[in-house]
């Protein structure tokens, strides 16, 4: 089955992609807390140091952490001139699972953040049970999510992780309003309204889905 997609390629690859920063930007965002400074001058290598600076940088301007083979040469750059260390000297490759795992739990513990968990997440499902019922738009939906994460102070994960949580309500809610109908419908019920849908194929979305033709209402079945 095709994969639902809530924001368009697009949109989700700017929302999985470091900020891109002007130069106003770079030099506001990439010039750190000093509890940021002083951890970092504790750090061995100049590749530590430069990747723990712009994986704050980047924290404190989106509530995401980012692959550190993402990062903007321009950024490293910048933080080399802030640094005083040759560009050659900092090899992003050569940071580790480890240590980038261990900054993170620093970065999140300095700006007073919470990772994104489990308990976020349940939290983000109750939030999401009225837009739900409300049949408000999914990119609607993620975009609220986003904005309620980062009001918790809460680490905004990847676009996979929120658009997954989305889809998984969504089709609670479709097979609880197809098990309710299913319970409800005589047989008779049933052979008018299948008179009256049609199955379709959602453009955007690829999923097959079944349309009360006649009546102009959506229903809630899907494969």
């Amino acid at each position: 089955m095709t994969r639902m997609e809530i924001l368009d390629p697009k949109e989700a690859r700017k929302h999985d992609t470091p900020p891109s920063f002007n130069s106003a930007e770079r030099k506001r965002l990439l010039t750190n807390p000093e509890a940021v400074r002083n951890y970092a001058d504790t750090l061995k290598t100049p590749t530590r140091k430069v990747c723990f600076l712009l994986a704050a940088s980047y924290f404190r301007a989106t509530r995401r952490f980012f692959s550190p083979s993402q990062y903007d040469e321009k950024d490293i750059r910048y933080l080399c001139g802030q640094l005083q260390v040759k560009m050659q000297e900092v090899k992003v490759s050569s940071y580790d699972r480890q240590a980038f795992s261990l900054h993170k739990k620093v970065l999140l513990d300095l700006f007073g953040c919470d990772a994104f968990d489990e308990k976020a997440e349940e939290l983000l499902v109750e939030e999401l049970t009225p837009l739900v019922l409300s049949h408000v738009k999914p990119k609607v939906m993620f975009e609220a999510m986003v904005e309620s994460l980062r009001r918790r102070h809460i680490e905004v994960p990847s676009y996979h992780a929120l658009s997954s949580i989305i889809i998984n309500e969504l089709q609670k809610h479709r097979k609880s309003l197809a098990a309710t109908i299913a319970e409800n419908l005589s047989e008779e019920d049933r052979q008018y309204l299948d008179k009256l849908m049609e199955k379709v194929v959602d453009e955007e979305s690829g999923i097959k889905q079944q349309f009360f033709c006649k009546l102009g209402l959506q229903v809630i079945f899907s494969t």
